[in-house]
């Protein structure tokens, strides 16, 4: 914490603050009565690098206390982890810099995170690759599909022409003939 452990801050998280201390831990090297500051949250963020098994930094301006937990993670010898994010995005700026000089290593998914923290020799479980909604189409449907216009109808005779699929052959049996699916 910031603060004394007294003094939760911020106030609107007393009662997720209060739930973790009754099932983990609020730690701080402040005493009872000490009010947060810009300097204590700093000083919070050599605390929050030293405990992690890793940081992993979602999204920071230039100019950030998530950019100083970084400084002091690398400083303590833990891995720094960045989610990249959209380029034209102000917090996006801190990640990217951070994998483009090398400082942090680009992760997107959980299963990134847990290689890079999880026990040495230890591999990530491979990931499944992910079902997309055309992948189970054959060819003749996906024609098909790449055929039909974005925002108009076509009737079934001018998506056989210009899919080049025979009338009829593209359509799966439960929807009926393509006369039928107009």
């Amino acid at each position: 914490m910031a603060s004394g452990l007294d003094a939760l801050y911020p106030p609107a998280n007393r009662t997720l603050l209060e739930r973790i201390a009754e099932e983990g831990l609020l730690l701080s090297e402040l005493p009872p009565g000490a009010h947060p500051t810009r300097m204590r949250f700093l000083a919070r963020n050599r605390l929050i690098a030293a405990l992690s098994k890793g940081t992993v930094l979602v999204e920071a301006a230039a100019r950030s206390g998530a950019r100083n937990t970084v400084t002091w993670a690398n400083a303590c010898c833990r891995p720094v982890m960045a989610i990249p994010g959209p380029v034209h995005s102000a917090t996006s700026a801190t990640p990217h810099r951070l994998i483009r000089e090398g400082e942090a290593v680009l992760v997107t998914c959980a299963e990134d995170i847990l290689e890079l923290v999880g026990p040495l020799g230890r591999r990530a479980k491979a990931r499944q690759p992910q079902q997309r909604p055309l992948d189970g189409l054959t060819r003749a449907q996906l024609r098909v599909y790449e055929a039909l216009p974005a925002r108009s109808s076509m009737d079934a005779g001018e998506i056989s022409l210009r899919s080049g699929v025979p009338l009829g052959s593209a359509w799966p049996r439960s929807i009926g003939s393509p006369r039928m699916a107009g």
